[in-house]
Formats: structure tokens, C-alpha cells, sequence
């Protein structure tokens, strides 16, 4: 328990050191970055320049919140990270509403309060972390030799990281550079929505991966194994009817959402690009999982690194060719090539090659293709009765969900059996 404590206070040091360096970095480059980036954007250079300070600032006090937050889950304290979590993102939604309709409708003023939350979230996780730790009191101190113990993990992990999260935003930063900002805005909005898969898949993640590294350490491979199947099914059932819908019915949704013909039409067929990208990616969550709880984290950064030298002149192609809707088919390709290629390489490397095909087939594909004939058929064959209003359009979708969820939860037996409990208890 001590050893646990002086682990937590050594690793903040260096995630609170981590946060700072990035934010000064960010913080001196900001001049820099307002004057040759947004070349083309109306606001000034001293307004684009305020931004990127802010951002900077507001980069470095979140950059521990991963630790603290990932604390807390290993600790299994996740029903409680969760109710902090939605009081702060309502609080941030919130706020951030009311600042811009009552205080300042401007991008500083909007940034300014991100920041303000931000600091309150940090700082709040911090203390809800040292109250759940055990054997308080003590003299805390900064400890190498605990670092040492785990340093190549840590580096390893830090290192994937970064690299991943270069990776998923490689298509923003190369799209914001190569058109419009009206037309990156398109891109904007429609990546907003394709997002949403990530904010359902990531609670799941967060979840089962401190599960998945106490059966691997324990050895129970038959309990992994069941699992392992389970958790891909549960994605499936969520994921695809959710996805397809979307990706069949692109245009009214954004229709629905912005209640403008022309963002409808210019970001529909991004979207659905970058919905099927983002729908892939979740589906690889288990997989990914399964890599990290076998602690092959050699494997995640050659994988990313490989990723990022493969997608980089791909995406400057696509775009340079195809606009924005370039930049969501290199997402799509990128995430695709994980299931196709990538997929098959974590099973080997983790010695469960025999959950390969029963993932494919039973955990993905069975409920792909069906899913997919719902969501087309409906779309080609239904919708047109349905165009007359708004409501009408509600209507319509809300149909097409229940029934998707209805038979994705259908064929999910132990899922469906679980929910039935549920109900009943």
C-alpha cells in the first residue's frame, strides 16, 4: 500500500512535468503556429495566436488527468469516475452555452472557460484519487527506483500514446492545411457525430482492460476466452446498428441536426466515410485490449509507426485529390487495414490465434451483414414515406433504431439474457 502511493506520487511528478513541457512548447510555438497555419481564416493573427495560448495552458493541467482517472479504474472505482465525469461534462456543455449566449459569444471567451473547467476537473480527480488510496499518511516522496520497476512498460505505453494519438489526428491536421476553412469546417462537424462511436466504445475500454490484465496475469485463458467474445459481441450489438444507421442515412441526420441543405450535402458523404472508419476502430477495441493486457507494447508502437509511414503520403494523396472526402477514405482505410491486417498479427503475437476466426465470423460478420440489410432496406425502400416533415423524419429513424437494437439484441443471447435479469431483479 505505501509502494502503491509512492508509485502514484512518482508517476504525477512526471505526468504534471510532461504537462508542462507540452504546454510551454505549444504556448512558445503559438506565434508561429497563428501566422503559418490559418493562413486563410478571418480572425486575426493576435486572436489565432490567444488561442493556441490557451489551448496550450489547457493542455498542460489536463495532461494528468489520464493518470489520476486511470487510478481510479484500477482501482475498480469506475461507477464513481463516471458520476464525476458526467457532472463535469455537463458542467462544461453547460457553461459553455451560457457563456456564449449571456457573457461573450466569442472563441476566446468559449476557451477561457474550457480552461476553467479543466483545472477544476484535474484538480478534483486528484483529490478523489488520494481519498480512494490506501494506507494514508506518511512523508511522500518522489521514488526513481519505483519508476525504474516499470519504466519500460511506462515508456512503451507513453510512446504508443503519442503515436496513436498523432495517428488519429493525422487527417485533421492534413485536411486543416490543405482546404478551406469553410471546407474543413464540413469535416468538422461530420467527425463531431462519427465521434460519438468512440465516446460509447472508450467507457467499455476504460472498463474491461484492468479485467483482461488480472485474468492474463492469473492464466485464465478459458476465462479470457469467454470474455474476450463476449465484451466483441456486447461492441457488435451497440456499434453497428448505430453506425449503419448513419452511415445509410447520412444526410438526414445531418439535416435533422444542422437544418441546413448545403452542411447536409457537403458533409454527408464525409460522414459516412468517417462513421464506417470510426465503427471499424471500435470493433478492434477487444483486440487492442487483448495486446495490452499481454503487455506487448512493442507491438502498439511498431504497429502506430508503421500506420503513420504508410497513411501520411496516402493522405496527402487522397486529399490533394479528393478534398475532404480524401482525408474520412484515408480514416476508413487506416482503420479497415487494422481489422484486416493488424487484427490478425495482435492474435499471433499474443498466442490466441484460435480466437481469429470465431471473432471474424461470430463476433463481427454475424452481426455485420444482417445489420446492414435492415439498414439499406429501409433506407431504399421505407424511407420515402416518411419525407413529408420533420416529425415524420423522427419517426422514421426512431423506427429503423428500435428495430436494428431489437434484433441485434435478439441474436446477442447472453447479452439479451442479462438485460432480461436485469428487468426482472
Amino acid at each position: 500500500n505505501v509502494y502503491l502511493r509512492t508509485l502514484t506520487h512518482s508517476l504525477q511528478v512526471v505526468y504534471w512535468g510532461i504537462g508542462l513541457v507540452i504546454g510551454l512548447v505549444l504556448f512558445a510555438v503559438s506565434p508561429y503556429l497563428a501566422k503559418g497555419w490559418f493562413t486563410g481564416s478571418e480572425m486575426t493573427v493576435q486572436t489565432v495566436t490567444n488561442v493556441f495560448i490557451i489551448l496550450a495552458i489547457t493542455l498542460a493541467v489536463r495532461w494528468p488527468y489520464g493518470l489520476y482517472s486511470s487510478g481510479l479504474r484500477g482501482m475498480q472505482r469506475q461507477v464513481t469516475l463516471n458520476i464525476f465525469e458526467i457532472f463535469w461534462n455537463l458542467t462544461k456543455s453547460i457553461g459553455s452555452w451560457l457563456v456564449l449566449k449571456y457573457i461573450s459569444p466569442t472563441l476566446i471567451a468559449f476557451l477561457w472557460y474550457q480552461f476553467l473547467i479543466t483545472l477544476l476537473q484535474t484538480s478534483g480527480i486528484f483529490f478523489l484519487l488520494w481519498k480512494y488510496l490506501p494506507a494514508r499518511g506518511g512523508i511522500l516522496k518522489f521514488d526513481t527506483r519505483v519508476l525504474k520497476n516499470i519504466g519500460r512498460y511506462a515508456a512503451g505505453m507513453g510512446i504508443g500514446t503519442i503515436m496513436a494519438s498523432i495517428v488519429a489526428q493525422m487527417d485533421k491536421i492534413i485536411v486543416s492545411k490543405m482546404v478551406s476553412d469553410t471546407e474543413f469546417g464540413y469535416y468538422s462537424i461530420a467527425n463531431n457525430i462519427a465521434m460519438l462511436v468512440f465516446s460509447i466504445s472508450l467507457p467499455i475500454y476504460m472498463a474491461i482492460f484492468p479485467h483482461f490484465t488480472r485474468e492474463v496475469q492469473a492464466g485464465n485463458n478459458d476465462k479470457l476466452t469467454v470474455d474476450f467474445h463476449y465484451y466483441s459481441r456486447l461492441l457488435s450489438a451497440l456499434l453497428l446498428p448505430f453506425g449503419l444507421i448513419i452511415i445509410c442515412n447520412a444526410k438526414i441526420v445531418l439535416l435533422l441536426w444542422m437544418k441546413n441543405e448545403v452542411i447536409a450535402t457537403k458533409a454527408s458523404v464525409i460522414l459516412q466515410w468517417l462513421m464506417a472508419g470510426m465503427v471499424c476502430n471500435a470493433l478492434m477495441m477487444p483486440v487492442h485490449t487483448l495486446l495490452l493486457a499481454k503487455a506487448r507494447v512493442r507491438f502498439m508502437v511498431f504497429s502506430q509507426v508503421a500506420g503513420l509511414v504508410i497513411m501520411l503520403p496516402l493522405m496527402f494523396i487522397l486529399v490533394n485529390k479528393y478534398g475532404t472526402q480524401g482525408g474520412a477514405m484515408g480514416v476508413f482505410i487506416l482503420f479497415l487495414g487494422y481489422i484486416l491486417i493488424q487484427a490478425p498479427l495482435i492474435f499471433r503475437a499474443t498466442n490466441f490465434k484460435y480466437l481469429a476466426i470465431n471473432w471474424y465470423f461470430k463476433d463481427v460478420l454475424f452481426y455485420l451483414l444482417p445489420l446492414l440489410l435492415i439498414a439499406v432496406f429501409f433506407q431504399q425502400y421505407v424511407y420515402s414515406y416518411f419525407t413529408d416533415t420533420r416529425i415524420h423524419i423522427l419517426i422514421y429513424l426512431a423506427i429503423v433504431f428500435l428495430i436494428s437494437y431489437g434484433f441485434s439484441m435478439a441474436i446477442n443471447g447472453v447479452l439479451l439474457k442479462k438485460i432480461i435479469n436485469k428487468i426482472k431483479a
